[in-house]
């Protein structure tokens, strides 16, 4: 961590930590410089993903109906991954093909909802600033209302 106006060198590089203005604010005069043994994410994530069928059955019967199909599209993608018998993958073959339809068409049906919406976004936004202008339109219309009442009563 660098605080300002200190200066290290990085593999041939001088670093240094310049700040402009308001000192008091620490979070944006600091540096973080990440160390090389830390954990790499993906490496963690193949371990989490190496969790037993059993654990993976009793954790689907807590978690919501979302969570189980994630989990269950994570355990068949690693198991296409890791690469089953020939029987097994003629079975999985059609289960992803299946999934793979259902995929596409909720696709086409998010795409088809996303443009629905923004159809209706574009039309209602034009109404909705004509509604903002109704109060004044009425304000203007009683004056000359009360106008004409008046040019009415002054002739007759």
């Amino acid at each position: 961590v660098l605080q300002p106006n200190d200066q290290v060198k990085l593999s041939g590089i001088n670093v240094k930590l310049e700040s402009f203005g308001d000192l008091d604010d620490d979070g944006e005069n600091l540096v973080v410089i990440e160390d090389a043994n830390t954990v790499n994410i993906a490496e963690s994530a193949k371990e989490v993903s190496r969790v037993d069928d059993t654990d993976m059955g009793s954790n689907l019967e807590q978690q919501g109906h979302l969570v189980q199909q994630i989990l269950e599209t994570q355990k068949e993608f690693m198991q296409q991954q890791n690469g089953n018998s020939s029987v097994g993958r003629n079975e999985k073959d059609m289960e992803l093909t299946n999934n793979s339809t259902v995929r596409q068409s909720s696709a086409r049906q998010m795409n088809s909802l996303r443009d629905i919406i923004q159809n209706l976004t574009k039309s209602v936004n034009p109404f909705g600033k004509l509604m903002d202008f109704i109060p004044e339109d009425i304000d203007a219309m009683q004056l000359e209302l009360t106008m004409w009442r008046d040019t009415y009563t002054q002739v007759a």
